[in-house]
């Protein structure tokens, strides 16, 4: 009588080279896998390492002038995108060496500041002899935000000074504008855009977009999105096709998915409402692929699972 193979013989040549054959592309694809996910790993690392410190920026206007300008202090407070609005604060100085470059000092004549995004022209009284207050202003952009997280928002931000209670005929003031545009979730940038010969104030381009790190990490979630779905299709779609058995245990798992892909699109940076091009390219498509794959399962249940 032959003995049995015991589980630990080594299985015959012939065998072992197609299992080998097949093991080698698995592997391939896995290092590749693995690759690709440490290379972005780098990346976002090196991306936050060079981040460059936050400064201030100065403008002034091209024009010379000898008398003492007024100082205007510009901080972005925050965007937003649904609005597409960007809500800023400014506060004005008239000395700005005695220690700090925010000293109010107090305007020893009436002034009447003008600011214009372009589409609304919002006027600031600074009185005599009184202190300036703070004035919180929201800034009109265009942007697309159904483009998200790839969405940017442009705008136009003119200002200028005159002296008196009334725009008309006025003496222009000499203005030197200080701004602040760092703030959480959001690269804003300011650049100069010079006025023609003759025109008085300051004339500025402002542009908001969400951070690389942010955009990569809505990528990030949307792949996995993706997985989910491809994954409950694999599962569902072997099932019914007979290639694989009826597991009791993957009907958990196909529905926790189900609310998995919600969750995903919930942590979304920027938390954007639903509607936005990426839930029609994505997050419907993946959820309706979801719900496909668990009803494939259960089809395939009800037709072959064990009876009662």
């Amino acid at each position: 009588m032959n003995a049995s193979p015991t589980p630990d013989a080594a299985p015959p040549d012939g065998q072992a080279a197609p299992a080998a054959r097949i093991r080698r592309p698995r592997l391939a694809a896995l290092c590749l896998a693995l690759s690709v996910l440490g290379v972005g790993y780098a990346v976002l690392i090196s991306d936050f390492y060079h981040l460059t410190e936050p400064t201030e920026s100065v403008f002034r206007e091209r024009q010379a002038d000898a008398r003492p300008p007024l100082d205007i202090y510009l901080e972005v407070l925050a965007v937003e995108p649904a609005r597409q609005a960007i809500e800023v604060r400014l506060d004005f100085a008239t000395q700005s060496n005695s220690g700090a470059p925010r000293f109010p000092g107090l305007p020893g004549t009436d002034i009447l500041v003008e600011v214009n995004d372009g589409g609304d022209v919002q006027e600031i009284a600074l009185q005599a002899g009184q202190p300036a207050i703070s004035k919180t202003l929201s800034l009109s952009v265009d942007g697309p935000f159904e483009n998200y997280p790839l969405d940017r928002y442009d705008g136009t931000l003119r200002i200028r000074a005159i002296e008196g209670k009334d725009a008309a005929g006025g003496i222009s003031v000499p203005l030197r504008l200080r701004t602040w545009e760092n703030i959480a979730s959001w690269e804003v940038a300011m650049s100069p855009r010079y006025a023609a010969a003759g025109d008085k104030g300051l004339s500025l381009h402002v542009r908001a977009q969400r951070p690389s790190a942010q955009i990569l990490f809505a990528f990030v979630v949307f792949a996995g999105m993706i997985l989910l779905a491809a994954s409950a299709l694999t599962i569902g779609g072997l099932v019914f096709l007979g290639a694989r058995k009826i597991e009791a245990a993957l009907t958990g798992a196909l529905g926790a998915m189900i609310f998995a892909v919600p969750m995903l699109r919930n942590v979304l940076p920027g938390a954007p409402p639903l509607g936005v091009r990426a839930d029609a390219f994505v997050f419907l498509w993946v959820q309706i692929g979801v719900i496909l794959g668990l009803a494939l399962f259960v089809a395939a249940w009800a037709r072959r699972g064990p009876p009662p």
